[in-house]
């Protein structure tokens, strides 16, 4: 405080002695008073700050300020995860259950209401701004690979032949593309159809998407915990009592670490023999000795459908009704896209 009246004072006594030339003596006594005034002013602030921290310390508990203090530095130590912009599509199986519409065409070009299977996923893949999708072919593939072209907007497609399509599973289909994919990605199979704004969710690592099982489901299922864990992978949809199960919907989201986890796991599945068999086994097995985790991201609220035989492409056509835009969308890719 010293500095600061001196400095004062000598401001004061310049003043008026180039002004007035006037003694300066009762400038003195003005300085003090205003140093004084200035001293209380911010002791009084001071006193009402302490007073409201110690009254908010009162009125709020003191777990809830932990909780705060623990929420900021788990931000700081897991930031946001980066959006994933690629993809992986599974689209090298003979749709022999989808006989005879898929008798000379793949299943992945099969209309739903004028729009191709494989359009519309397209069409989402866009719409949620991915910059890239790998395409596993097999069955046909040079349809596909005419149907698609090399872009799709500022999409770039690539592909990978599956030459033994028809002694493998999707097992073998995502193995092939370890040496392709190095970065994050999002999988999914070529036999769905749903709303676009269902991938919202999707597009960060490590998520698997579910629905409530209805009656036409069949296959994988999983278990989940109250913090949307997935707990377990199950291999039918039968519910026992207090049990809780959700279908997978086919599409997973994965970190790079986590990909290179599994990578390792497929290489032992694949050197072993077991080429006929499906992805979920490697995700059950590094699930149940947990160094793979999932968050499950529900799927039940907009339509999707897998469609397998000619009664999913019935009901898909129900839940998919054709709009103004959709054909549009058709024509786009139809001619504009190869």
């Amino acid at each position: 405080m010293v500095p600061l009246y001196q400095g004062l004072c000598l401001f004061i006594s310049v003043k008026h002695d180039q002004f007035s030339r006037q003694p300066i003596i009762g400038t003195f006594h003005q300085a003090d008073k205003f140093i004084s005034f200035i001293g209380i002013w911010a002791s009084s602030l001071v006193k009402r700050f302490i007073t409201a921290l110690l009254h908010l310390w009162d009125v709020v508990p003191l777990n809830f300020l932990l909780k705060i203090s623990r929420m900021e530095m788990t931000l700081e130590e897991n930031p946001s995860p980066k959006r994933i912009t690629t993809a992986l599509l599974l689209a090298a199986g003979t749709g022999s259950r989808l006989l005879p519409l898929t008798h000379n065409s793949p299943k992945c070009l099969t209309l739903v209401n004028e729009i191709s299977i494989l359009g519309r996923l397209v069409e989402n893949l866009r719409l949620q701004s991915f910059k890239r999708l790998v395409v596993v072919t097999g069955y046909l593939n040079a349809a596909i690979e005419d149907f698609l072209g090399t872009t799709y907007h500022d999409m770039i497609i690539e592909y990978v032949h599956s030459p033994f399509y028809k002694t493998t599973n999707n097992i073998y289909s995502l193995w092939i593309a370890r040496n392709i994919i190095k970065e994050p990605f999002l999988l999914l199979e070529s036999d769905l159809v749903f709303d676009h704004s269902l991938l919202s969710e999707m597009i960060y690592p490590d998520r698997l998407a579910v629905a409530g099982i209805r009656d036409w489901m069949n296959g994988t299922t999983v278990t989940i915990d109250v913090d949307q864990k997935v707990m377990e992978f199950k291999n039918d949809t039968t519910v026992f009592q207090n049990e809780t199960k959700y279908k997978t919907v086919n599409i997973y989201s994965f970190s790079l670490d986590s990909w290179k986890t599994i990578s390792k796991r497929l290489d032992l599945h694949i050197n072993d023999g077991k080429v006929n068999g499906y992805y979920e086994t490697v995700f059950s097995e590094l699930v149940n000795e947990g160094i793979l985790s999932f968050q499950a991201v529900s799927f039940d609220k907009k339509a999707w459908y897998e469609i397998d035989t000619v009664g999913d492409l019935t009901e898909a056509v129900k839940l998919f009704p054709i709009v103004s835009t959709e054909k549009a969308l058709t024509k786009t890719l139809a001619y504009e896209i190869a």
